[in-house]
């Protein structure tokens, strides 16, 4: 029998929806009486005499109704133990619906409930049970329909009253009208019956077939009868016009097993197939389309239909789906429908025994992957009056055994990869109407020998022909006029190229750190000429391809060619001092020159001259300078002298006990310095003290050694005349960096203590934070003079007490970091603890770390972690630019915080719990190959949805029904079991499932069985309660999308469906926990706002005023807003995503008013939240070490007079660094920019420097990648080590006359400067590496000073092919 018990309980919820439907049209249609209708009275004969019955007291002109012999009304009427007459049946009528379903109607005398059972034909008759599920009448009538056996029984109604008083009639069905086969309804006019014998299943009808989803099911929940059904043939009527979607779809799990399906017939007046509707059907060997008016085929609607050999499509498709016959891998032949207009995505994927393809005239365009993997082609025919424009990405790459294509005259574009590897193509015909080849769209076709491509092909892109190595001819057509790089690499039978005029661009590059060269034709190595014009882009590669490889290749000119000349003339000879320089056009190929023009000359550049007479208090001195640009001389008088006179003094803490001074006197002088007692009086002056001789302007820098006590310095100056005077220095000791030490305090009670290459860590309570990002704040590990790079190992030792925080960037930047042993007590790990670690590859996190902040491990070499239990919060770029490859989310974590596995582009599998309920942006941001695993109808499956990301469910949905109405819905990981709901009882049923819950192993429906034993036989039978004759559909919409559809019972609540959006609060515009109507609900969402910001202080320090506020909630960053006691209103000074900021633009003796406001982004559109209470300060003037800004700085007072730079106060691409700047109203000289003052600074382009600046710290412009120019001051003296190094942008450098001093590696690996220039003759000391700038540079040093200079600078270490020039 075709079917099921638990399958006809599923199609009974659909029969029942449309109840009314089909008893109307049974009574009008077999009875011959006007339709049954509960909303209004009509009038019934009950067969037995009785001609017509009036039923409502107030009816007028009721009709007559003739007695029906088709109708069944066997039985006598048969009063109850109390019986009465008040209550009478005025008529019954009953009969057949289906083969298994008999329908009961009728009227009673007043209001009433009811009830219908049966027993075995000819058996005693029921006893009245008082406890049976009742049903009310409507206006006295009642009507309902049975589900009843194969065997013959006799059925009884029973009609009791409000005083419990019943009546009951016995009703014999007529066997012999029984119907003979099942009908199930799958359109609206449309049925399915199904033959035992033969195994076939017939659908007929008219109209549309209703369309199912993947599981087996409309989307108002009628189930496919076909879906678990076995056949050999499928008969779709000549009346159908649409085949289901999905209609023989099998869910995961069954899909290699199909129907059995050998043999489809398509009815004559079916137009469309809908998706997937025959996908998988392997036993499919046969499709006949019996009429011509099908028009379209949907995607993958014969996928996989491996029985299939041949299929001829009527010419009147028009459309075929993506992936259509993808993957009919015993797909032989195919024959085309004239009418089709495209070839779509995938079409015939993997036909692998497909040999020949005629391309019909109409094609326009074959799609991406039509014919990937189709490995038995051989042969691909387009008629010469094909349309064809387009062949996309990979249409017939692998396939394997395809030999030739002739492409017609109407192809326009040829897309990437279209022919890879196809190694059997020996022949293509490239038509004029070509206009573009895509990348790598012949690649790997070794058998191709010849090809010509016409010049309508502009771009030749990369890997076009790549790897043909048997490619020995190729003709480039004039009208080309890129050829990119690698677009012949290995044809390697290739010796000649001809290349046209009308080339303009070749790509090729020489990669310097990989010694690797780039063209059109790296690995051609029996290339051994290149045809081309003189002036051309082919002799300019032809040249470089010469110089860089060295390989014996000739060039044959085809003539002159066609110059392209500059658009503005040139500077072709360069002007000098003295003579006039030449500017004109020239070729941008091939250098060449027309209409010349004079440039004027420079004229002479004097730099800041040398003393040849020494000037004195009596007599008059001479002075001579050097143009810096020709090296002409002249002199100059200097004046008298006066006495000596201190112009500038600066000191500065190296070391603990080493610190620099420099110095600048009005004339040449001797000096020495001493020391003496802080606050003790001034020495004499000693004349016979070992003194230095400064330089001829009166300048000298010294280092000198500090003791451990707190001094005064003094530096004693004498001229010839022996005129001496001295200058007090009294050394800021505040910031004195610490005493060199192995053992380092780190926290209030906590030390750290290195040996060799391991740090170890001891003690209890939190560790202090580290600032990594500013250069400016002092730094633990450098001011006790510990050098992070060479930390391998840390290590926390554990005594009586435990180390408890990891502070914030404490081990941020420990680039050699290997290995850290975490103490077990450990339970918060600050903010960038170990951010840049590069090295540290393997971590074991304490199950007890509670707290673990933003970035903390960025940019480290982790490729797998454990993430400890008791931390519910992956914070932001918790693991940024990390190798990890795998990653699992544990249970108790709920927030998985912004860009938090950012840049991990090896991360191809993370899994995700259902604990997880909040996911920021871009959390997965370059994981390229990431695929989410987690629970269905979770935060993160919409998250995954959300942002296209993979995603792979890791439990199955078991749905437990009762009379077809979900009443629970249960998500089983696979392999464990579901657990069925508790339902209400049914006195005399016991309660069962139709399937096993036990090892779930895919996504199942269970229904409920209520069971009872027959006194008779003890046969079990299935006992469904009748449906519920009231039920309304609750529609619910987001957006104007719907997406969920529920029928609710009268009364009840419907179940809302789960969907998320971030950002936002969910809620609905109507009540639906009591439905009596159909309805529409609409979700609404509202926007969280950020809390308002509280606890905002303000600490005043010296030159600045500390803002602290505790975190809002739903706040991206906050807003700072300021109000000068002068000002009208606030101004917002800052957005930062932190809970600390320091205003340092502030001015002594002003009053600040602050305050905070949260900001939240939310689908681009930003939401504040409330203000927080304003707080006010005030700070003081400035003193020696007050760090203030102004404009676009930051400046240190460093003395009565002077400042230097320590970095930017705003952001800004040009930076002017001035002489000198005015701080609450004084002016201070602008003598030096500090150590790491614009470390890796990514926005500085261009710098101009000071006049008065003197000195440029340690790493002051350290890796900052977009610096192109740099303008020196007239005083620098000293570059400090690493000051530039690794600018790589940074182009031609000039040295000023006064530079002194240039540090290790200042100028290291600048790979874009070609020229640096070294002015003056005063320069001293050139540390390791100084000036070792790149592998190509050309030191130009001048003539006086060449040899001691090259020697001084060579003895520090540079490049070997370094040029060193005179001028």
């Amino acid at each position: 029998m075709f079917g099921a018990m638990s399958f006809l309980k599923k199609q009974r919820e659909e029969d029942n929806r449309m109840k009314k439907k089909v008893l109307a049209f049974l009574l009008a249609s077999t009875m011959a009486i006007e339709p049954f209708s509960m909303a209004s009275a009509a009038d019934f004969s009950d067969g037995m005499g009785q001609d017509t019955v009036q039923f409502s007291d107030d009816a007028e002109d009721v009709p007559e109704v003739e007695n029906d012999d088709d109708v069944d009304q066997f039985g006598t009427d048969a009063a109850g133990a109390d019986d009465s007459t008040s209550l009478t049946f005025e008529e019954v009528q009953s009969g057949w619906v289906f083969y298994d379903e008999f329908y009961v109607k009728g009227l009673v005398n007043k209001e009433a409930s009811y009830y219908v059972t049966y027993v075995d034909e000819n058996t005693e008759a029921p006893e009245y049970s008082p406890n049976h599920k009742s049903l009310s009448t409507n206006d006295k009538a009642f009507s309902t329909t049975i589900t009843v056996p194969e065997n013959h029984v006799d059925v009884y109604v029973f009609v009791i009253d409000e005083q419990g008083k019943y009546i009951s009639k016995k009703l014999t069905p007529n066997y012999a009208e029984r119907p003979v086969e099942k009908k199930y309804q799958m359109g609206d006019k449309v049925w399915m019956t199904y033959d035992d014998s033969t195994r076939t299943a017939t659908i007929s009808g008219t109209g549309d077939m209703w369309d199912y989803l993947q599981d087996g099911a409309t989307l108002d929940g009628a189930e496919n009868p076909l879906i678990n059904q076995d056949m050999n043939t499928l008969i779709i009527g000549d009346g159908i016009t649409h085949v289901s979607d999905y209609l023989l779809y099998k869910e995961e799990g069954n899909l290699f097993y199909g129907h059995g399906v050998q043999t489809i017939q398509i009815g004559k007046n079916v137009k469309s197939i809908g998706k997937y509707a025959f996908h998988c059907e392997t036993s499919l060997n046969e499709v006949k389309f019996m009429g011509n008016d099908i028009q379209e085929l949907g995607e993958n609607c014969f996928r996989m239909c491996r029985g299939m050999n041949n299929i001829i499509l009527p010419d009147s498709i028009n459309k075929l789906g993506d992936g259509c016959f993808a993957e009919c891998t015993g797909l032989k032949s195919v024959e085309l429908s004239n009418s089709l207009k495209e070839i779509p995505n995938s079409c015939f994927y993997r036909c692998e025994s497909l040999q020949e393809i005629n391309i019909p005239d109409n094609i326009l365009n074959i799609g991406a992957c039509a014919f990937q993997n189709c490995t038995g082609l051989k042969k691909v025919v387009f008629s010469i009056n094909s349309k064809i424009k387009t062949i996309e990405n990979s249409a017939w790459s692998n396939c394997a055994r395809l030999e030739n294509v002739d492409f017609p005259n109407s192809l326009e574009e040829i897309s990437s990869n279209v022919f890879d590897n196809c190694v059997r193509l020996e022949i293509i015909n490239l038509p004029d109407s070509l206009t573009k080849i895509g990348y790598s769209a012949f690649n790997g076709c070794s058998r191709l020998n010849n090809v010509i491509i016409p010049g309508s092909v502009k771009i030749l892109a990369g890997r076009t022909f790549s790897g043909c190595s048997n490619l020995s001819n190729i003709v480039l057509s004039e009208g080309i006029e890129r050829i990119e790089s690698g677009t012949f690499t290995n044809c390697i039978r290739l010796q000649t190229i001809s290349i046209p005029q009308s080339v303009t661009n070749i790509g090729y590059s020489y990669d310097e750190e990989e010694n690797a060269y780039y063209s059109p034709f790296a690995g051609c190595n029996n290339l051994t000429n290149i045809e081309g014009y003189t002036c051309s882009v082919a002799k300019k590669f032809y040249d470089w391809f010469l110089e860089k490889t060295g390989k014996k290749i000739t060039f044959t000119s085809k003539g002159e060619g066609i110059h392209q000349w500059s658009n503005e003339k040139e500077t072709v000879k360069e002007p000098t001092c003295t003579e006039k320089g030449i500017k004109a056009y020239r070729c941008e190929i091939c250098g060449k020159t027309k209409h010349e023009e004079e440039i004027p000359a420079y004229g002479h550049k004097w730099n800041n001259g040398v003393t040849t007479k020494k000037a004195t208090e009596t007599e008059e001195g001479e002075i001579q300078y050097t143009c810096w640009r020709c090296n002409a001389t002249k002199t100059e008088t200097i004046p008298k002298l006066s006495a000596i006179k201190f112009e500038y003094v600066n000191f500065e803490w190296n070391l603990y006990d080493k610190a620099y001074i420099n110095c600048r006197t009005n004339k040449t002088i001797s000096y020495y310095i001493t020391t003496v007692d802080k606050g003790a009086s001034a020495p004499e002056y000693d004349n016979t003290h070992d003194a230095q001789e400064s330089s001829q302007n009166g300048y000298f820098g010294i280092n000198i050694t500090m003791p451990d006590e707190e001094v005064d310095v003094y530096i004693f100056v004498a001229d010839n005349e022996d005129n001496h005077t001295y200058y007090k220095i009294t050394p800021d000791y505040n910031s004195r960096p610490q005493k060199p030490s192995n053992t380092v305090k780190v926290g209030d009670n906590i030390t750290a203590t290195v040996e060799g290459d391991t740090m170890t860590l001891s003690g209890e309570g939190n560790t202090y934070n580290e600032d990594m990002y500013d250069p400016d704040a002092d730094s633990i590990w450098y001011q006790n003079g510990i050098n992070t790079d060479n930390i391998k190992h840390v290590i926390f030792k554990e005594n009586n007490g435990a180390i408890t925080r990891i502070g914030s960037s404490l081990f941020g930047g420990f680039q050699n970091l290997e290995d850290v042993k975490f103490p077990n007590g450990l339970l918060e790990i600050g903010d960038s603890a170990f951010a840049n670690c590069n090295n540290l590859k393997n971590i074991d996190l304490p199950e007890k770390v509670r707290l673990i902040e933003q970035s903390a491990f960025s940019g480290t070499g982790i490729s797998e972690i454990n993430w400890p239990q008791n931390a519910n919060r992956i914070p932001s770029g918790a693991f940024a630019y990390t190798n990890l490859k795998k990653f699992t989310v544990p249970q108790n974590v709920t927030e998985i915080g912004e860009h938090a596995f950012w840049g991990c582009a090896g991360l191809d599998e993370i899994t995700i719990p259902e604990s997880v309920k909040y996911i920021g942006s871009d959390v997965f941001m370059d994981c390229r190959n990431l695929t989410i695993y987690g629970f269905r109808d979770s935060t993160v499956e919409s998250y995954a949805k959300a942002n296209n990301i993979n995603f792979v469910s890791v439990n199955y949905k078991v749905i437990f029904k009762d009379n077809g109405r979900t009443k629970w819905t249960d998500y089983v990981l696979k392999g464990e079991n579901a657990t069925p709901p508790t339902l209400d009882e049914k006195p005399g049923y016991t309660l069962s499932w139709d399937a096993d819950y036990t090892n779930i192993q895919e996504d199942m429906v269970i229904n409920a069985v209520w069971t009872k034993k027959d006194n008779g036989g003890g046969n079990t039978t299935i006992i469904v309660s009748p449906s519920e004759t009231n039920k309304y559909t609750v529609t619910f919409k987001d957006r104007g999308k719907i997406v969920k559809t529920e029928k609710v019972k009268s009364g009840d609540a419907a179940e809302y469906p789960y969907i998320n959006r971030n950002g936002y609060e969910l809620s609905w515009d109507k009540d639906f926990s009591k439905v009596t109507a159909n309805i529409t609900v609409n979700a609404v969402w509202t926007v969280i706002k950020p809390n308002k910001v509280t606890s905002l202080t303000a600490e005043v320090q010296k030159t600045s005023i500390d803002l602290s506020w505790d975190r809002a909630e739903n706040t991206d960053y906050y807003l700072v807003y300021r109000k000068a006691t002068s000002d009208t209103e606030y101004k917002q000074i800052k957005k930062t995503t932190k809970i600390l900021w320091t205003d340092e633009d502030v001015e002594p003796g002003t009053e600040y008013s602050y305050k905070v406001v949260g900001v939240c982004s939310v689908d681009g559109k930003k939401y504040q939240g409330a203000d927080s209470d304003v707080v006010t300060a005030k700070i003081g003037t400035p003193q020696i070490g007050d760090v203030y800004s102004v404009g676009d700085l930051k400046y240190k007072v460093t003395g009565a007079k002077e400042v230097s730079v320590t970095g930017l106060a705003k952001v800004t691409d040009t930076l002017t660094i001035p002489s000198s700047v005015t701080i609450s109203g004084k002016v201070y000289k602008v003598t030096a920019i500090q150590d790491k003052a614009f470390y890796q600074n990514e926005d500085i382009v261009s710098i101009a420097i000071g006049n008065n600046v003197i000195y440029i710290g340690k790493y002051a412009f350290y890796q900052c990648p977009n610096l192109e120019i740099v303008k020196f001051g007239k005083r620098v003296l000293v570059i400090s080590t690493c000051a530039f190094t690794q600018c790589p942008n940074l182009e031609n450098v000039t040295l000023p006359s006064s530079i002194r001093k240039i540090g290790a590696k200042a100028f290291y690996q600048c790979t874009s400067i070609k020229v640096l220039k070294i002015n003056g003759s005063v320069l001293e000391y050139v540390g390791k590496k100084g000036l070792a700038v790149n592998k190509t540079v050309t030191l130009r040093l001048p003539k006086k000073v060449y040899t001691k200079y090259k020697k001084l600078i060579k003895v520090s270490g540079v490049y070997s092919k370094t040029k060193f020039v005179k001028f």
